[in-house]
């Protein structure tokens, strides 16, 4: 397929690079934050100390229906997660079909990573793009359902939508 030879981290990166580099020279002291959004099931299973994504990523519309009876065994019915093309499934089928070194991977969505590059700090995400890999917003807390998997270790960090992280890195506000 197509969709497998194209690197799409590079590409994403590339873009915003790309993008970055428009905003006209006299505007930039302006620019006070910047944010990202992006479709909230494509999923990176990243290295958590150098960030590099260590598989293709799994676009929002992908199905892993190879680990939808899983995880519709540990979660709620109806759940958001009990859908084939959710990122619990997503990161379920890697966990399951993946021979690397789970100790030293993490799971990011796709602007959390775009957003990492620009910032630094790995592993932080938002509960708009945590939902789908079974966060609860009310509760502010992953459940214990989910916390109790083996692969809850890769779970990213979350903060509400439009919460700070952090100062453009050095290098990418003198650019």
């Amino acid at each position: 397929k197509k969709e497998d030879s194209l690197d799409w981290a590079l590409s994403w990166k590339t873009t915003l690079f790309s993008l970055l580099e428009d905003v006209p020279v006299h505007l930039r002291p302006l620019v006070a934050s910047i944010s990202l959004d992006g479709t909230s099931a494509t999923t990176l299973i990243i290295d958590n100390k150098t960030g590099e994504p260590l598989a293709r990523p799994y676009l929002y519309n992908e199905s892993c229906p190879d680990a939808l009876p899983l995880v519709k065994s540990i979660a709620p019915i109806n759940h958001t997660v009990c859908s084939g093309s959710s990122t619990l499934c997503k990161l379920v089928s890697w966990w399951n079909n993946d021979d690397s070194d789970k100790k030293s991977t993490m799971l990011l969505h796709q602007a959390d990573w775009l957003l990492w590059l620009l910032h630094g700090q790995l592993g932080v995400s938002d509960y708009n793009n945590a939902l789908k890999v079974g966060y609860d917003p009310e509760a502010d807390s992953y459940p214990d359902w989910l916390l109790s998997q083996p692969y809850a270790q890769l779970l990213p960090m979350v903060k509400a939508p439009g919460t700070s992280i952090g100062h453009l890195k050095g290098d990418i506000r003198t650019q």
